[in-house]
């Protein structure tokens, strides 16, 4: 079972467009860091919010919230 058949992932975001663009945002975000032009926190809040828009929490234990 996948992301999406677990309803764990939108089902509208193209899995292959993903898998793309995520370590190139990595990678420009590295080199953001390196230069000094954004900090390490604002850099993981960016990739936070783009994983959030992609994947939905996980349920907690025991089903309820």
């Amino acid at each position: 079972m996948d992301a999406v058949e677990a309803e764990r992932a939108d089902s509208r975001a193209d899995a292959r467009t993903q898998a793309v663009s995520l370590p190139a945002m990595t990678a420009t975000m590295g080199t953001s860091i390196l230069v000094g032009r954004r900090d390490p926190e604002s850099a993981v809040a960016v990739l936070d919010h783009h994983l959030d828009r992609i994947f939905t929490p996980a349920e907690p234990v025991g089903g309820t919230t």
